[in-house]
């Protein structure tokens, strides 16, 4: 028996690495980081007629009792959680921490529905095997989060129950899926989860910078980069409208400096999450301020409607419309009164004046 077990050992370091081997009296604690490493482990458990387990991370029939395995597997080491905003799921590994999959969720401008796991437990492992009572699937969280599962089998098979992309899976239906596997005997590789789209929120975008010179290329970049968000771009001359110049100098400090060299403003009517608003700012030039609030939203929306108005029917003014997939060419600024774009009409008008 001793020499089994110095062979197993061999092979679990040949396997893992030296440092994720650690032999006792009576066991051996192996620790992979990869379900290839998992059902490495089990295969060779099998070879040599020992058993092994995964505390925390076994679903199926009622399993040994921990001290009574040969090879205690410890998944911390299988802790990575990767996210495809495409098609709105995460892929985690079983040790991933619920609160690192919760924090980087939100960062990704999603939530993730297994906020409101009925279970408490620590890692996405834990709280997936919870669902299993005596080998039964029990899912009755009150929104579902699971969409698939990566599963180990004792004899070092890997299979995928569920899907790696389903979004709108119920808990019965996963109940039903998962019920399929009830007798078999698994440890968790991969954990499939399912993200929600955060309320896109309407925003107005004020900046404002020297002149109406610089529109083109930043019309440009905007209609490049969020062409599917964008409801309007509108561009004016602070000094042709007194009332909303001294409304921005409330909002934008800066503006009330005397040597601010500002003349422009450009008003951008966006609607998209929160996270995506900061690499939208670093593509806009000049002093940027976001009207997020309920009075702000008013007062841009306000003067947005009634310069629509008064742009139209302004006699004195005369307009040439340009197609928005020619946005980037050069247009004459010399004249330029204002301009604005809206994406029900595909077109950018220019408002000249004389």
């Amino acid at each position: 028996m001793a020499d089994q077990f110095n062979i197993i050992v061999r092979q679990l370091v040949s396997l893992l690495g030296e440092q994720n081997v650690t032999p006792g009296k009576e066991n051996i604690v192996a620790r992979p980081s990869s379900s290839e490493e998992l059902a490495g482990i089990f295969a060779l458990a099998a070879q040599g007629a020992m058993t092994a387990t995964a505390a925390g991370y076994t679903v199926g029939p009622a399993t040994e009792v921990i001290g009574q395995a040969d090879i205690l597997i410890s998944l911390e080491r299988m802790n990575e959680i990767r996210f495809d905003r495409e098609s709105l799921t995460i892929t985690v590994q079983p040790a991933a921490e619920m609160d690192k999959i919760i924090n980087a969720a939100q960062k990704t401008g999603c939530k993730f529905p297994g906020i409101t796991c009925r279970h408490k437990h620590a890692t996405a492992g834990e709280n997936v095997a919870a669902c299993f009572n005596e080998g039964e699937p029990d899912f009755k969280c009150p929104t579902a989060c699971l969409c698939g599962l990566e599963l180990v089998l004792a004899d070092g098979r890997i299979i995928t129950v569920g899907e790696r992309s389903v979004r709108d899976l119920d808990n019965y239906q996963l109940t039903y899926i998962l019920g399929g596997y009830k007798e078999e005997k698994a440890v968790l590789g991969g954990i499939y989860l399912r993200l929600l789209p955060e309320e896109q929120d309407q925003y107005w975008l004020i900046t404002t910078f020297k002149d109406l010179d610089i529109f083109p290329g930043i019309l440009s970049s905007l209609m490049q980069k969020y062409r599917r968000e964008l409801d309007a771009v509108v561009g004016i001359k602070l000094a042709d409208y007194p009332d909303l110049a001294a409304m921005l100098r409330q909002w934008i400090p800066v503006l009330n400096e005397v040597d601010h060299p500002s003349t422009s403003c450009m008003l951008v009517s966006i609607n998209c999450h929160p996270v995506e608003l900061e690499p939208l700012l670093e593509l806009l030039a000049g002093d940027t301020s976001i009207a997020g609030g309920t009075y702000q939203k008013l007062v841009i929306s306000t003067f947005y409607n009634n310069l629509m108005r008064d742009l139209k029917f302004n006699p004195q003014l005369s307009n040439v419309s340009v197609n928005e997939q020619d946005c980037d060419q050069q247009f004459n600024t010399g004249r330029l009164h204002a301009f604005y774009w809206v994406k029900e009409e595909s077109k950018i008008h220019l408002f000249y004046e004389g």
